[in-house]
């Protein structure tokens, strides 16, 4: 299983909120996907960014945990995580990653930081991807005809002719 997130910076021109989107797929089909307006404004990109990943590393776990239950397969504290959550922001993935907090993130509220958590517990491991790769940039705005097809086929699906 493989999951993608990705946010827009204050996308919203009246409220100057963030949306986030994540996408997992499973044998090359789409799973689980959402695209959601962030509840809070964010002061950069690396935040809103951050923000996405924490809501995929829930959805993440909760994808791990239903995965195991439909196969029997007993779920261990050593089970390692059974996908990869791709970002293209290497700032929200050094973040997620970093031992300790730093005065300049000390701004983002705790639940948030469920990521960092999640990282350091084996549960969900956050890796880089480019933007132009980036399957749920169609989650979070609008794209140019080609690369939104590429990133529709990204997920499996297939538009009607």
């Amino acid at each position: 299983m493989v999951g993608f997130t990705d946010s827009d910076f204050a996308g919203d021109l009246d409220d100057r909120k963030s949306t986030s989107g994540y996408v997992f797929t499973l044998a090359g089909g789409p799973v689980s996907w959402k695209s959601k307006k962030q509840s809070l404004v964010s002061l950069s990109s690396t935040e809103a960014e951050y923000v996405g990943c924490s809501e995929a590393a829930r959805e993440a776990i909760w994808l791990r945990r239903l995965y195991h239950e439909i196969t029997n397969d007993r779920l261990k504290s050593t089970t390692p995580a059974i996908q990869l959550l791709l970002s293209d922001s290497q700032g929200a993935i050094s973040l997620a990653q970093a031992p300790r907090f730093s005065d300049r993130t000390k701004h983002i509220d705790i639940k948030y930081h469920f990521v960092r958590d999640s990282c350091a517990n084996g549960l969900v491991r956050l890796g880089f991807i480019s933007t132009a790769e980036m399957t749920a940039d169609v989650m979070t705005k609008a794209l140019p005809r080609d690369a939104h097809q590429k990133h529709i086929g990204g997920m499996g699906l297939t538009e009607l002719s």
